[in-house]
Parts: structure tokens; C-alpha cells; sequence
């Protein structure tokens, strides 16, 4: 087993991912198909069990996945011949990849993290064809220039997910602002409501690590403010999806309540 020295509270939260889709991928009528997560449960040495998989967040977490691969396998197929690049953003030891390529992949793959989460990834998840790792914050613009100039005329995908809301909304504006400036294509994330966001310290599974919610937005279309090539283009609502997977009174009941309807969005931009 790999030993883990992840030390930045941000960047622990990766850890949360890994249990709830290896538990769903075991479950008869799970949503997500993901035997790389089975995998990666025995190839680290981390505390796992501190994380409850049969929990409502569990259930956030792989709908969001499910949801995040269907999306970025439908932009790839729609824009196969745009020379498409996928950039995962914050990737941690997410398997995207692996889950959605085929033999004929058009798209490029860029898996970003800071290096010591990335140092760990290529210990236990060994790159594929096509697929690369960019070691970096994502706030560095270093990576954004590289990668503009190695794919000009090339049309991105950055997916974004379970990311923004650890970060304050300065520097997730200064983020979007930085991607509008050099790229043709789209964003794919997550956001919460301030309602949630305020609501973090609460959140059964971040009450049992350091990491908290800083940044919630109530319209997604503000983002649209922060530069004039940013375009919303569609927002779903996660607890409206798999309303089985929720259970009866959260995916039947409490989803209806626009309150808990709009705490957890997935939103797509246009960049360009």
C-alpha cells in the first residue's frame, strides 16, 4: 500500500470520493460502474473507514460523478472533430478517464492537482494514452498559457467538480476570468447556495476533517459578470437527479423545496 502525506486540508478532501464510489460501484443497482475506486481502497494507506458510504452526501457525491461523466462524454461526442481537450480541475485520484474512454477516444485529457496529490496519482493510478498530468494550483496561469499554446484551435472542456466552494469567491472569479482570457470552450462545475455554503460546518462528513465551504452563489448567471466571453448555458439540480438513489423524502419530497432544490447545482458556462 502507498503511504499518503497529503497534508493540505483542500486536498484531503480527495479521499472522500474514493470509498463512496468504490461502495456504489459494489451496490446490484448503482448508478456508477467504477471498479478503478475498488481498486485504489486497497492501493492506499488512509483511514477510510471514517467515512460513512451509506451517508446523503454519499449519495451528492456519485450522482455528481455520474452526472460529470455523462456531460463530458456528450461534449466529446458533440465536438469530436474541434480537437477537444478535457481538463479536470482539482482531479485528485478521480478516474474519468478510465470510465468513459473507449479505443477510439478523440479528446486529450489533462488531470490537474498540486504536485504532491498529483506525485501520489502516478503511483497509484498510472497515466493512460492521451491522458496527462499537470501539477499546478489551479490558480497559476502558467499551466493556462501552456496548455493554449500546445492546443491552439483546439476546443476545451475544464470540469470543475466538487471544488469551488472551498474557495473564496475571489479567487474563484479570479479563476473563471483567467480560463475566459486564453480558451474556446466550455466549464463544467458544481456550485452551492450560500444557504449550503453557511450550512458547511454542519455537513456530516466535513464535521471529521479540516476543509470548509467558503464560497456559495444563489444565480449562477452572475458569473456571466466576471468576463464577457463567460455565457451561462444550462444549470440541473443535483438532488433532482436519481431520485431513488436519494431515498423517498429527500428525492421525492425535500428536492421540491426550492430551498434544498438550489443548494447544489451543476452548471455548464460557455467560454468564448
Amino acid at each position: 500500500m502507498e503511504k499518503v502525506n497529503i497534508t493540505n486540508s483542500i486536498s484531503e478532501t480527495l479521499f472522500i470520493n474514493i470509498p463512496m464510489k468504490s461502495q456504489e460501484h459494489q451496490r446490484t443497482n448503482g448508478i456508477l460502474k467504477d471498479p478503478f475506486s475498488v481498486e485504489l481502497m486497497d492501493r492506499l494507506d488512509y483511514d477510510f473507514s471514517r467515512f460513512d458510504t451509506n451517508s446523503k452526501p454519499a449519495a451528492g457525491v456519485v450522482v455528481r460523478a455520474q452526472y460529470f461523466d455523462e456531460e463530458t462524454a456528450a461534449f466529446i461526442k458533440k465536438n469530436k472533430d474541434k480537437k477537444p481537450v478535457v481538463v479536470h480541475v482539482g482531479a485528485g485520484m478521480d478516474t474519468r478517464f478510465l470510465r468513459i474512454s473507449g479505443p477510439d477516444q478523440p479528446a486529450v485529457f489533462y488531470e490537474l492537482d498540486l504536485p504532491d496529490v498529483m506525485d501520489l496519482r502516478e503511483k497509484v493510478l498510472p497515466s493512460a494514452e492521451n491522458e496527462f498530468i499537470i501539477k499546478s494550483s489551479m490558480f497559476e496561469t502558467a499551466w493556462m498559457d501552456e496548455l493554449a499554446e500546445q492546443h491552439q484551435n483546439s476546443y476545451f472542456l475544464f470540469v470543475i467538480e466538487g471544488v469551488t466552494f472551498y474557495f473564496p469567491e475571489n479567487k474563484i472569479k479570479a479563476f473563471f476570468y483567467n480560463l475566459a482570457q486564453r480558451f474556446t470552450g466550455e466549464v463544467q462545475c458544481d456550485l452551492i447556495s450560500t444557504w449550503m455554503s453557511k450550512r458547511g460546518k454542519k455537513n456530516e462528513i466535513l464535521k471529521k476533517m479540516e476543509a470548509r465551504f467558503d464560497f456559495g452563489i444563489d444565480d449562477e448567471k452572475k458569473i456571466e459578470t466576471w468576463h464577457p466571453k463567460i455565457r451561462h448555458l444550462k444549470t440541473d439540480f443535483l438532488m433532482k437527479r436519481h431520485p431513488r438513489r436519494w431515498g423517498f423524502f429527500i428525492g421525492r419530497i425535500m428536492a421540491n423545496i426550492p430551498l434544498i432544490k438550489n443548494s447544489s447545482r451543476l452548471v455548464t458556462y460557455k467560454l468564448g
